[in-house]
């Protein structure tokens, strides 16, 4: 397939009303890769290439895309892909991902006479995308796809007018390319994820119309300034469910200073601009501020003036901005340096962790991050976990939010496109497979925090509570809480069929079935005192067992302490 670039006609337009035609020149400029964190950037692009792990998978529409990976992951035998038929992938679907029999609306045919329903945008199909590879135990890092404006009678029909100034000579796929490949060689403790983030963010400007071009964020003198209140601006404008555009405008410009580094190394004509427009901070700033503001520093007027005259510097607006970018401010507005904080070593421990969680889990637990790393944190700044949370937001790569978990309340980070719920799921499937695998079907609430020590004991309760209820419970052996599965519980083979005939005779006698009742009932048809014999510690437990093991035809479930028929 022929890639295409973008010329621009302005012939006889005035500037307030001039719209871009977009010309197709054969050249590679106009080819993009996939940022499945921005998946609305695709809209109006045919997708071009795409690898995963390395492997070129067939591509065609964005819809066959798609289907060509599910037959890619179901020709190698990926164990997750029995679980799609009754898992959905988007958040607040019920619909499995695959079906049995064709649904109504657009959707394509597997080679294994299954159906996937297809009728969805060209973003949506994207997060889809990623959302399947990220469920089959892929990497996003390693998922590589290109994609390109469409092209109709040679014109590109996406509205390319942002990048209709001199910002595209930085945004050239061998520039591009070579940025992150430098990335890689600066920083080699970094994931491909990682790398994908920064090399991406970078050009956040330039793939959003901000009211900055990138050309004006890398070579004008406060184009750093203009660029991180530009993008906050935006991030304003467009927010995501939890929005944090200080906290975005700090990342993206993070990754921007990293191009400009780049450029400035392997491209230095591009800049066009003298060093002296740098704006660095002179050491001797740095060192007062450690020696003499190590318990934080506010940018007021006279803290500035004694720091200014202390290093022997002028402290003007840029240095501060710079220095602001720089530095972490608390939820107070106090700003500490990083290394005040916490050393490298510690940083990039604190991240990496955090990284592997999040490929692993897609959440982890704020609180408890903060718990595993307190004591190589400097108390006088990290006094909390909501300071915590602020720092990991500072220091993060990845794309993350913090929420609290609705009807849970725990502070979760988990990835910006992602689902607390579905990563809460994932949690709990592998709590299953470790209570069997690892424990025999038991195991104590210290050691299951222990093996998932990214989550608290009352958290991990609450995802057993609403997600495996009816295979985990919550008994008290000699004392210590623990969790057990239910062939673990050691109930006679028959009990469910021995349950419903307690509630049959109960009823025969005119005995409302409420808990003490068919306790008694149930001890006299055992022959034991049946909370005693097997460990049930509460009521609860004792209500969620008889639920989970009635099987009779006639429905029941528990009102006001009565496990009745249930009434229509």
């Amino acid at each position: 397939m022929c890639c295409y670039g973008i010329t621009f006609s302005t012939e006889e337009s005035s500037p307030m009303t001039q719209t871009a035609t977009a010309t197709a020149e054969p050249t590679n400029n106009a080819v993009f890769r996939v940022d499945f964190n921005h998946t609305a950037l695709c809209t109006g692009c045919n997708p071009l290439t795409c690898k995963v792990n390395g492997e070129t998978v067939p591509v065609g529409t964005w819809r066959d895309l798609l289907v060509n990976l599910l037959e890619m992951f179901i020709a190698k035998g990926n164990p997750k892909i029995d679980d799609l038929f009754s898992n959905p992938l988007l958040s607040g679907s019920k619909r499995p991902f695959l079906l049995k029999e064709k649904p109504n609306g657009a959707s394509k045919q597997l080679t294994m006479d299954t159906w996937v329903y297809v009728n969805f945008n060209i973003a949506t199909l994207v997060d889809i995308i990623g959302k399947l590879c990220r469920y089959c135990g892929v990497k996003l890092g390693n998922v590589e796809i290109t994609y390109m404006p469409k092209i109709k009678g040679g014109v590109v029909e996406k509205n390319m007018a942002q990048n209709n100034d001199e910002s595209s000579v930085f945004a050239q796929p061998e520039v591009r390319e070579t940025f992150r490949a430098w990335l890689v060689e600066q920083r080699p403790d970094w994931s491909s994820g990682t790398v994908t983030v920064h090399a991406s963010g970078a050009y956040y400007v330039y793939n959003n119309d901000c009211g900055v071009t990138l050309a004006e964020a890398l070579t004008t003198d406060n184009g750093f300034q203009r660029a991180y209140d530009a993008i906050e601006r935006h991030v304003a404008a467009n927010p995501t469910r939890i929005n944090n555009p200080a906290g975005s405008a700090r990342g993206y410009l993070r990754s921007l200073r990293m191009l400009k580094e780049f450029l400035a190394e392997r491209y230095p004509s591009l800049l066009n601009i003298s060093d002296s427009s740098w704006v660095t901070v002179p050491q001797s700033v740095i060192v007062i501020l450690s020696e003499k503001y190590s318990a934080g520093f506010r940018f007021d007027t006279t803290a500035l003036r004694l720091l200014s005259n202390k290093a022997g510097v002028e402290i003007d607006n840029n240095m501060q901005s710079v220095l602001k970018q720089q530095m972490f401010c608390r939820n107070d507005g106090v700003y500490f340096l990083l290394d005040v904080v916490a050393d490298a070593e510690t940083r990039k421990d604190i991240v990496g962790f955090a990284d592997d969680l999040l490929d692993e889990y897609g959440c982890f637990e704020i609180a408890e991050l903060h718990a595993l790393y307190a004591d190589r944190l400097n108390p006088k700044c990290i006094g909390c976990a909501d300071d915590f949370e602020k720092f990991y937001k500072c220091i993060g790569n990845r794309d993350v939010r913090c929420v609290a978990a609705p009807k849970i309340g725990n502070r979760i980070a988990h990835y910006n496109n992602g689902d607390v719920w579905d990563s809460f799921d994932t949690l709990a499937q592998k709590i299953i497979i470790v209570t069997n695998d690892e424990f025999g079907g038991v195991v104590s609430e210290e050691d299951l925090h222990k093996k998932f020590c990214a989550f608290s004991v009352d958290l991990l309760a609450k995802i057993i509570r609403n997600y495996v209820r009816g295979e985990l419970l919550r008994v008290e052996l000699n004392g210590i809480v623990c969790y057990q599965t239910l062939n673990a519980l050691g109930l006679p083979d028959n009990f469910s069929g021995t349950l419903s005939d307690t509630l049959y005779r109960l009823d025969d006698l005119g005995l409302a079935p409420n808990e003490e009742v068919l306790h008694t009932a149930l001890s006299l048809a055992l022959g034991v005192n049946f909370k005693a014999e097997y460990n049930i510690p509460d009521q609860a437990t004792y209500r969620r067992l008889v639920d989970v093991c009635y099987k009779a035809g006639s429905p029941r479930e528990w009102k006001y302490g009565v496990f009745g028929r249930v009434t229509i």
